[in-house]
């Protein structure tokens, strides 16, 4: 909600789908207000059934800020999307979805959910250390996920980095 506020005026605009040639796009809003917790909405689920219904043949990408699956980071894996399993039952009746992608772990994942890809993309800043029971940071420099969407459903995807940090990153920080 934050997020299409502050985009309302500006240059870019805020939006809840949107189709790119054979393929369509989903952006939910996970997050709870003043929490680092995940949580998505019943207007938010309806609002996903409703996109979904609305285009049963075209390839679909969901996007959202909260990891829907479990990590292997104990820590952030308590911050999940609360209620992800009434999101996947949406999902298994729509197998036009091909890609789920979401941020918040500063850190990649890629796996698979029946026939669907799921994907973390890194941080472009302070990167948190994989599979760590406390928070911790990681030395791996930032970087982004690009992904290549085919006619046929397929995703081609890969992590880039940049080479080095130009500064210090506190490894002992308690928080980012």
């Amino acid at each position: 909600m934050a997020l299409q506020q502050s985009l309302d005026d500006g240059p870019i605009q805020y939006v809840e789908h949107t189709h790119h040639g054979d393929w369509h796009f989903i952006f939910l809003d996970s997050t709870i207000a003043d929490s680092e917790k995940a949580h998505l909405s019943q207007e938010t689920l309806q609002t996903l059934e409703t996109h979904l219904q609305s285009a049963p043949d075209t390839h679909t990408l969901i996007c959202l800020h909260h990891q829907p699956v479990p990590t292997g980071s104990e820590w952030l894996d308590t911050m999940a999307v609360d209620n992800a399993a009434e999101f996947f039952a949406i999902i298994e009746n729509h197998p036009q979805v091909r890609g789920i992608l979401w941020g918040h772990v500063h850190q990649e994942f890629d796996g698979m959910y029946r026939n669907i890809r799921l994907m973390s993309s890194p941080s472009t800043c302070v990167q948190f250390l994989p599979g760590s029971k406390e928070f911790a940071v990681d030395t791996a420099t930032p970087g982004y996920r690009w992904l290549e969407f085919h006619p046929d459903g397929r995703i081609e995807t890969g992590v880039e980095r940049i080479a080095a940090l130009s500064g210090d990153i506190e490894l002992a920080s308690n928080g980012y």
